[in-house]
């Protein structure tokens, strides 16, 4: 059993205490000890053992810490009730801790709730050049987001450095019953009577967290202005850069102000103080994915997760922030820690997102096999066969890639870019007709119609290309390049068919011309019909698109096109004659 595992079943045994635990039962683990009976509205108090760099660092301290703070206050006058050692340990113990166990921050809150301490102490002491350190603060067992941090004490020894915390627990008491008084109205609804106790209570303590987190709640209840709430916050902040109920607040009030860089950083801010707080992690998502500022959330993100390494949360928040940031080479490091530390991370879209990051990071191999993880964990799903698909093409494994689009669109006829893809592949492979069967079912599977026209031009426009290339030199390749025109008005005729456009019927109109001034040049040797049928069909097609494709087109298109035209009108006697003489 590693020590996390022993660790919860731990608190749980301290959850069950809570509810089946009481007084009595403490006391008869603590054995035949005095017990002082408090006064019936005397603060029950407890000091939680405190973090160090040992156990006997650890409890010495502790048990110095206790005993000044119970020395500082008088248990009547002051109507403040220090439980004992013996209490604290009898608690810990029956819940399988042993005595000198530093609590984390939800086994103090449990210890207290047993206990039924009003507030705890709790802290970290560490060794100085001069001696030792206590950071301590005072917490609100109820609630125990609410604490005040007490000033960093120092002294030669423990006793020293904890009387001073003792010292600084009085003054800081002294905010309690006018922030006591602020929350009572709160929660009562007396949102207006609620302000100048809480300003009471930092009358009294002028460091107080606790007494501005009420003003500031107050104010908010009240609508009062988003600055007033900043100013508050921020000086609540200045005294304890990680409190989280002031970073939530301050982070909605810049929202209220529309500072959103300011509450972006506020946010990550939350999340770095509150790494597994499920409620604040969702908040934090939702605010960065509308305000779309991941540049400032990045070097916050990074420092939470160097201070929490391995947290799933952080790490999966860190994954998005990157991706949203574009920042693709360390998104897909992101994403290969996320599913390492959560592996229940690892779904369909989370595949999706990493095999496009190392795509688009130019890492085609890691992108191809992301993909085939993904699929391999998810065989139905059509949106990942078709990015693996996509991926394979890429590689140049077009004949592998059909395949596997094939398959994608089995799944689901409708998938976006399905028979898109399909058709490109068919086009590379050579599978001209099947190419353009597959476009059709595109747009019949409702396909966006400019896109898959976009796509039958690129096809036609290839075979345009190629037949442009070809120099008519010899006879021989006169008669390729007027062969080539041919397939590219037959392709171009095709594409037009799927999907009209002004440039199709440019190129269309351009193709039909060289055919037919080809046919002519050709057939002046040749003396057949058959040529001169072919001219006299290809001006009559070069007549009808190309006045179309230049409508659509700019200056040189429609030039170009005016030239042809006009060169078609000087040709028209010429292969009359031949349809003439030779086609009898």
């Amino acid at each position: 059993m590693n020590d996390m595992t022993r660790q919860s079943g731990h608190i749980g045994k301290l959850l069950l205490l809570a509810t089946i635990c009481v007084p009595g039962a403490v006391a008869a683990q603590v054995g035949r000890q005095r017990v002082i009976k408090p006064p019936d509205d005397a603060a029950r108090f407890v000091v939680i053992p405190l973090r160090a760099p040992d156990r006997k660092a650890s409890v010495e301290a502790t048990d110095a810490l206790r005993d000044k703070v119970t020395e500082e206050f008088d248990m009547q006058r002051d109507k403040f009730y220090v439980l004992s050692k013996q209490n604290t340990c009898a608690v810990l113990e029956a819940a399988g801790f042993a005595c000198d166990t530093a609590a984390n921050s939800t086994t103090a809150k449990l210890l207290a709730q047993q206990l039924r301490a009003d507030e705890y102490l709790e802290g970290t002491l560490t060794r100085t050049a001069a001696g030792v350190a206590l950071d301590a603060r005072m917490v609100l067992t109820r609630n125990n987001s609410l604490y005040q941090p007490l000033p960093r004490a120092e002294g030669k020894n423990y006793d020293q450095a904890a009387q001073r915390v003792a010292k600084s627990l009085r003054d800081a008491r002294k905010q309690l019953a006018g922030y006591k008084s602020c929350e009572l109205a709160i929660n009562t609804g007396k949102n207006a009577e609620a302000i100048p106790a809480a300003r009471a209570a930092i009358a009294a303590y002028p460091n107080s967290t606790i007494g501005r987190l009420c003003l500031a709640q107050a104010i908010l209840n009240t609508k009062g202005p988003n600055d007033s709430i900043i100013a508050i916050t921020r000086k609540v902040l200045e005294i304890d850069a990680k409190n989280a109920p002031a970073l939530e607040l301050i982070a909605d009030a810049y929202i209220g102000n529309k500072m959103e860089d300011s509450a972006v950083v506020a946010m990550t801010n939350l999340l770095a103080a509150n790494p597994g707080d499920a409620r604040t992690i969702q908040k934090v998502v939702e605010f960065l994915g509308t305000v779309k500022r991941p540049a400032i959330a990045i070097p916050i993100m990074d420092r939470a997760l160097a201070d929490n390494p391995g947290d799933p949360a952080l790490t999966r928040l860190s994954w998005l922030i990157l991706l949203q940031a574009k920042d693709y080479k360390k998104a897909a490091a992101a994403g290969e820690q996320l599913i390492k530390t959560d592996t229940a991370a690892a779904d369909s879209t989370f595949f999706f997102r990493l095999a496009t990051a190392y795509a688009v990071d130019s890492q085609p191999q890691k992108a191809a096999e992301a993909a085939a993880r993904g699929v391999a964990k998810f065989p139905r799903n059509g949106t990942l066969l078709a990015l693996q698909g996509r991926l394979l093409r890429q590689a140049g494994q077009t004949a592998q890639a059909l395949l596997v689009l094939q398959q994608a669109v089995r799944i689901n006829p409708k998938l976006e870019r399905g028979w898109l893809s399909i058709a490109q592949a068919q086009f590379e492979l050579g599978q001209t007709d099947s190419g353009f069967v597959s476009l059709k079912q595109a747009l019949a599977n409702g396909e966006d119609k400019e896109i898959v026209g976009q796509s039958a031009l690129v096809e036609g426009n290839k075979w345009y290309k190629a037949a442009a290339a070809l120099k008519p030199s010899v006879a021989a390749d006169s008669l390729a390049r007027r062969q080539a025109y041919q397939k590219a008005v037959t392709i171009l005729m095709r594409a037009d068919s799927v999907a009209t456009s002004a440039n199709t019927k440019f190129l269309l109109g351009v193709s039909a011309f060289q055919v037919g001034d080809a046919s002519v040049r050709e057939n002046v040797g040749a003396k057949s019909c058959e040529l001169a049928k072919l001219a006299q069909d290809s001006f009559i097609t070069a007549q009808t698109d190309l006045p179309a494709g230049a409508s659509g087109g700019d200056a040189n298109t429609k030039q170009i096109a005016g030239q042809l035209l006009g060169a078609i009108g000087q040709y028209s006697g010429a292969v009359d004659g031949q349809v003439k003489k030779f086609c009898k």
